[in-house]
């Protein structure tokens, strides 16, 4: 009796290991992108897996706020006049990486979720994604971007040196003035 346990609790062990759940990841899990009518932009994903799989990708998107519930997202990138491009499947060996490309043909904010749904089980992975879609013409502004102050036309770039070395001479005296302070 005490063999037919012991057998019946290893087999359970053995069972129970062998089972696993598929793992799969996306990167950037949000991506927020900003653009104007007409012009392309396109973000760079990567997907992940711990097996060898089947994916197919897809797109939903709602207008207006996003929502964490996968409902609210029922339309179709076509009924919001975005062309969107990516892979329809993908043959997930450990790690892909791919470009979505979008080009909106409206202004206004869109919020999107890109799906990744195995073919082999049911485990799947959603990203969202907002784009701001703005109808100011190029070069009427000048962009910040990563910190870094880029103005469309030449003229006034040398006032941003100025400042940038003002703040930097700032700075420096700060620094000088604390050295000599902790001196005497």
């Amino acid at each position: 009796m005490k063999v037919k346990i012991f057998l019946l609790i290893f087999l359970l062990v053995i069972l129970i290991s062998s089972a696993k759940a598929l793992k799969i990841t996306a990167s950037p899990a949000y991506s927020v992108l900003e653009t104007q009518i007409g012009e392309e932009i396109c973000k760079k994903i990567s997907l992940s897996s711990d097996k060898n799989i089947l994916v197919d990708v897809g797109d939903r998107w709602t207008k207006g706020n996003r929502s964490i519930s996968l409902k609210d997202y029922n339309l179709s990138a076509s009924m919001l006049n975005i062309e969107i491009s990516y892979p329809k499947q993908i043959r997930l060996i450990q790690k892909e990486n791919f470009d979505v490309c979008i080009v909106p043909n409206k202004a206004g904010i869109y919020n999107g979720i890109l799906m990744f749904k195995s073919l082999s089980n049911s485990a799947g992975v959603a990203i969202l994604i907002e784009i701001n879609v703005s109808e100011l013409e190029s070069g009427s502004f000048g962009h910040i971007t990563g910190g870094i102050t880029q103005l469309n036309e030449k003229e006034g770039s040398e006032n941003i040196v100025l400042i940038l070395l003002f703040v930097l001479s700032l700075f420096l005296f700060f620094i000088f003035f604390l050295i000599v302070k902790k001196k005497h």
